[in-house]
């Protein structure tokens, strides 16, 4: 019951410690519980993006999607992949499907950085606007990137991997 509720949450701080392994046995835990869980794939697709696999963060998040197609963060992990990869407007696509199952910052933060590498000025004023209306502060990785002190593989591949 314990790793139902908690694996998802303890595999992504062991992956942001940089603990793949320890990352990969807790997903695996969760999806021997419950095999219809789609988080293993997160974390799986989050390892493998950590690892500059991005191929393979593609694939676990499609894996992931035909399990659950209602888990944004599945969308998200592979639009991460898709922007390594310098695939935008896929990364883009990913982040909206996500968006339109849960609205969150990190997600949106997520989808900026996709915005403004494609130069689409109009919706990432949009995006800025929701986010600025709700009273999110855009965090310091994201805050850096887009004062162009740091780079999308460096908020992604870097430290954490993620958006703090």
């Amino acid at each position: 019951e314990y790793i139902q509720m908690f694996g998802y949450e303890f595999a992504v701080i062991e992956i942001q410690s940089g603990n793949y392994k320890n990352a990969l046995k807790i997903a695996e835990a969760v999806k021997a519980n419950n095999a219809e869980d789609s988080s293993p794939y997160v974390v799986y697709a989050y390892c493998e993006r950590m690892k500059g696999n991005f191929d393979k963060a593609i694939k676990y998040s499609d894996e992931g999607v035909k399990l659950d197609s209602g888990n944004p963060d599945l969308y998200r992990q592979k639009g991460i992949a898709l922007m390594l990869k310098g695939d935008y407007s896929g990364a883009k696509k990913e982040f909206e499907t996500g968006l339109s199952i849960s609205e969150y910052g990190v997600l949106y933060y997520t989808y900026l950085v996709a915005l403004n590498e494609l130069g689409d000025t109009e919706t990432f004023e949009e995006v800025k606007s929701v986010l600025d209306n709700a009273g999110l502060t855009a965090p310091e990785k994201i805050q850096d990137y887009l004062d162009g002190k740091i780079t999308v593989k460096q908020i992604f591949m870097e430290g954490t991997g993620d958006i703090e």
